[in-house]
């Protein structure tokens, strides 16, 4: 309740969100603590819904586990419901509106050179050379949390048809052009991602290498200036809608830098799930 609002009904087998009772949450059950939305058709476990970008907050699965892991522990987040203002679930927004809406910040960021996002990759991420990467840097960059606007980098995410869908924004100090300290939530996804990536770097040869999170991308498109380089946009999970890349590139080989997270971590196991 604590981030969906108060329920529009509520009996010991489900609670129902929204102003039809479209988002339901299992309380009981084989399928106890799962949520599905019959508005937006998405669905899954909590984690899920904290990375999802419709009802949650849109996170990366390590943010999401990490969120959680520190929204369970605090005790100010318990019992919650008993001090939320009786407000109803947010507008879920139509496909047209999000895509204008992305459309408008896709519009009002400025390439990355000569720009605070360009200070962050080469002062606090080691990326001396940032003229070929493809990140965008976004002035005004509004924090639905805080309710107010950070500098930030900003990622395009395009499908298949190279059509822009989803971004993805990471908020920035001003001040020291760090990573943004003083917010829950730093790196924000806009949009649906499903079958979408974002382009880091455009190559000049037939490799391309495929990152989790848009730092380690950059890092990479450093070391192999010829190289595509794509950004996962910090999810591995999206690699199993992400086949068209091959085709695209005419290669038969794509290439994965994982984070170094060890061979039990979800990154490698969607690795594996993709693969199969």
């Amino acid at each position: 309740t604590a981030m969906l609002g108060v329920p529009t009904s509520h009996s010991a087998r489900e609670m129902r969100f929204g102003a039809k009772g479209s988002l339901v949450v299992n309380l009981s059950g084989k399928f106890a603590g799962n949520w599905n939305s019959f508005e937006s058709g998405n669905g899954g476990s909590p984690i899920s819904l904290l990375m999802d970008s419709h009802h949650g907050l849109g996170l990366s699965y390590k943010e999401a586990v990490s969120y959680g892991a520190k929204f369970c522990n605090e005790p100010e987040h318990r019992h919650t419901q008993t001090v939320l203002k009786k407000t109803a679930l947010r507008p879920i927004e139509t496909d047209s509106k999000k895509l204008a809406r992305i459309q408008k910040m896709v519009g009002e960021s400025v390439s990355l050179n000569g720009t605070l996002g360009a200070r962050y990759l080469k002062e606090h991420r080691g990326i001396t050379n940032t003229d070929n990467l493809l990140i965008r840097f976004h002035p005004k960059v509004y924090d639905s949390e805080t309710r107010k606007q950070y500098p930030g980098l900003l990622i395009v995410a395009k499908n298949e048809e190279g059509a822009i869908h989803a971004c993805q924004t990471i908020l920035l100090d001003s001040t020291t052009a760090n990573k943004l300290r003083n917010i829950n939530v730093v790196k924000r996804s806009h949009g649906n991602q499903a079958g979408c990536i974002g382009l880091i770097q455009q190559g000049r040869d037939n490799h391309v290498i495929l990152a989790e999170g848009v730092e380690t991308a950059a890092s990479i498109a450093l070391i192999y200036p010829k190289a595509t380089v794509y950004s996962l946009l910090g999810s591995a999970h999206r690699l199993k809608r992400l086949s068209w890349l091959a085709a695209k590139h005419k290669t038969s080989t794509l290439y994965f830098a994982a984070d170094n997270d060890g061979a039990n971590a979800e990154s490698a196991k969607a690795l594996v799930k993709a693969m199969q």
